[in-house]
């Protein structure tokens, strides 16, 4: 099995205003096979952020699992996560490869 990491930083800053999200592609720290994508789908409190790894591998992977920097955490290529208040969270996807 092959593990395969990327991790970002997803901020919401209250400046940020309402609105759509813009499809901001955050950078990952490690160029690997996991390619994460953050799309924000407003500004208001509770910020709702829909999350995606792009997985490049020769095989499907066995699992994809999210921490989303505040305790929370999930599982799934894609999922959605929301925060109560503005700041800079530390996300991490990661996937296994057989």
């Amino acid at each position: 099995l092959l593990l395969l990491a990327a991790a970002f930083s997803l901020p919401w800053l209250a400046a940020c205003g309402g609105g759509g999200g813009g499809g901001r592609t955050p950078a990952a720290s490690q160029p690997s096979a996991v390619q994460p994508k953050a799309n924000r789908l407003d500004g208001g409190p509770g910020t709702v952020f829909v999350l995606n790894a792009s997985l490049f591998g020769p095989e499907p992977a066995v699992s994809v699992d999210w921490d989303f920097g505040d305790g929370r955490v999930a599982t799934g290529a894609s999922t959605q996560v929301s925060y109560p208040t503005p700041g800079v969270y530390p996300v991490v996807v990661s996937a296994v490869f057989p």
